[in-house]
């Protein structure tokens, strides 16, 4: 959920998440992001509580055959969700993998080629997934791929925008919204399109002409568009909340050259190199030397007192950015270490006293960052020597560290493995990044896809559903 960067001739997309950036996300699980509040809308049927059981082994996957890798080569990769990833390939075609249950793969649940067992789950259950990269039927150009928390949208040859997935809070931008999953490409009345970005439930388009329009779920005014005036949808148990089915202009913004959305903010790169950022602040997460209440979200993009940007990635309550310099600056909640030790202070929230940095602050021990990744509670970079390195919470291998984190961090009542300073990952040719909640990739230089971390619904692609510590191969199907 991110401003990306430019690898071969296609964009790469990294988001909170979805962060986008992607978060780019799920249900609040057993880490709230130090008092933010839930988006409001719910993944059918899969918890993080399932999603981040690594007590238990993989034994949940059905019908996952191995496949040859063949001679795909991967050109844009974006891993920001909750639980799926996707690759463009060199030809146009688009690959994804992970969970299934809104049709985010491009493929109706029920035709998924595999099914995945929710850890944890008492009666057990499982739910459609995908463990390696499969073809996404209709699309043979796109540019650029982005991942939400179940949605996915890619930027075609024309500069199209098409999306599939989840739709509850209108995630699709299509003016409607469904409880069904919409699996198959649906085009978006944009005008050209130069970048997506997804986060948790919202989207963001970046027009040819540098301005910005924002669509989905809308809580925390994250589309740009003040909570109270807009439509009601319903999150799927008939509560309503604030959404934006359509495509919405946001105020105030011209010569964007960049966005990221996260879990619930929305920032975008200016020509001039600068920031702007809006939406949910109650972690400091729009580095604006503030805090927020959730009930008073940022609506109008606001300047981030940072220079010389190149790139920005918002994940689920912190951000980061890297500058001109090669140098990464972070702000935002910090409990899990997932601000890579830059000077943080305490802040209060509505969960108590928490460590955050209210403005952008240095990350130390870290230069030539080529590329950079915020997820919901870990960030990692790609470097200019191919090299990669990762920090934040670590129950899933998702640091990549090649061995489990020691350290604790500890947040509310519980305590997590951790990484508080940026970690090697042993790659040797990252070209960039990408990382969701509990789950990272890298795209190669020679076109290949690595991922690693939390793997209980596929997400890593490697045709298992073990989690890994160290970086494996995706497959991806011919």
């Amino acid at each position: 959920m991110k401003a990306p960067r430019r690898t071969a001739r296609r964009a790469i997309l990294l988001a909170c998440a979805a962060v986008a950036i992607g978060t780019a996300c799920g249900s609040e699980g057993d880490a709230r992001d130090a008092g933010t509040v839930d988006s409001g809308f719910k993944d059918a049927g899969v918890t993080d509580a399932g999603a981040i059981d690594a007590a238990v082994p993989d034994s949940g996957v059905t019908d996952a055959g191995p496949a040859d890798a063949g001679p795909l080569r991967a050109v844009a990769l974006s891993a920001a969700s909750a639980a799926h990833a996707c690759a463009v390939l060199s030809d146009g075609a688009v690959r994804c993998w992970g969970l299934n249950d809104n049709g985010q793969l491009g493929v109706a649940p029920s035709e998924s080629a595999s099914r995945c067992r929710v850890r944890g789950s008492s009666p057990s259950r499982s739910v459609p997934c995908e463990t390696q990269g499969r073809a996404v039927a209709g699309v043979t150009d796109a540019r650029e791929v982005a991942t939400g928390n179940g949605s996915t949208c890619v930027v075609r040859a024309d500069r199209s925008l098409w999306c599939w997935g989840l739709n509850n809070a209108g995630e699709l931008g299509t003016g409607a919204t469904s409880l069904q999953p919409t699996p198959t490409p649906t085009r978006v009345d944009l005008p050209p399109v130069r970048q997506v970005a997804l986060g948790a439930f919202h989207g963001c388009a970046l027009l040819m002409d540098g301005t910005v329009r924002c669509w989905g779920a809308n809580r925390f005014s994250q589309t740009g568009t003040p909570a109270s005036t807009v439509n009601q949808c319903d999150e799927g148990d008939g509560t309503p909340v604030p959404c934006v089915p359509t495509p919405t202009a946001v105020a105030g913004l011209s010569g964007v050259t960049g966005l990221t959305a996260g879990r619930n903010h929305t920032c975008a790169l200016l020509g001039d190199r600068t920031l702007r950022c809006w939406g949910l602040n109650d972690s400091a997460q729009l580095g604006l030397g503030r805090l927020d209440p959730d009930t008073t979200p940022q609506v109008t993009p606001a300047a981030v007192s940072l220079t010389e940007v190149a790139e920005v990635s918002a994940g689920g309550s912190h951000t980061c950015a890297r500058r001109a310099d090669g140098s990464l600056r972070c702000w935002g909640w910090a409990a899990l270490g997932q601000l890579g030790g830059a000077p943080s202070g305490s802040c209060t929230t509505a969960s108590g006293s928490v460590p955050c940095a209210l403005s952008p602050a240095a990350v130390p021990e870290l230069s030539g960052v080529s590329g950079v990744s915020a997820g919901r509670f870990h960030t990692c970079v790609a470097l200019t020597g191919g090299g990669a390195r990762c920090f934040g919470r670590d129950d899933n291998g998702q640091i990549g560290g090649g061995v489990a984190s020691t350290a604790r961090c500890s947040f509310s009542f519980d305590d997590f493995p951790c990484a508080r300073t940026p970690r090697e990952v042993p790659i040797t040719n990252a070209a960039s990044v990408s990382v969701g909640d509990y789950h990272s990739c890298a795209l190669t230089t020679d076109g290949a896809v690595r991922c690693w971390g939390n793997n209980s619904f596929g997400q890593l692609g490697n045709g298992a559903t073990d989690d890994q510590n160290a970086p494996v191969s995706v497959r991806l199907l011919p």
